[in-house]
């Protein structure tokens, strides 16, 4: 049995249907092309923005660190410790010859 068509059926897949859904693909890709040009220009703004607060934290630790503890007060410092650790040495020591026969 032939396949029989109704002619206004043919006539809507024809003047409605076919342009309908070819639009609806070019719709399509064109957002497709768009979405993807703006999704390559945030993750090239992100890289930017990335790349400069790296360059912020790294120029801020710099200045932590000049700014926190200067020569003068490390030198102060460590004699301080070594001067506890020679204290702590000899009550170590006379602890040891006290206790030792």
């Amino acid at each position: 049995m032939p396949l029989v068509l109704d002619p206004a059926l043919v006539w809507w897949i024809s003047v409605v249907e076919i342009p309908a859904a070819a639009a609806l693909v070019v719709w399509l890709l064109r957002g497709q092309r768009t979405l993807s040009a703006a999704l390559a220009k945030q993750r090239s703004d992100l890289d930017t923005a990335l790349r400069d607060t790296a360059g912020e934290v790294a120029r801020f630790r710099l200045e932590v660190v000049r700014g926190y503890a200067t020569q003068s007060a490390l030198r102060e410092c460590e004699q301080r410790l070594a001067h506890q650790l020679l204290r702590m040495e000899r009550k170590l020591d006379d602890l040891l010859v006290g206790r030792l026969p």
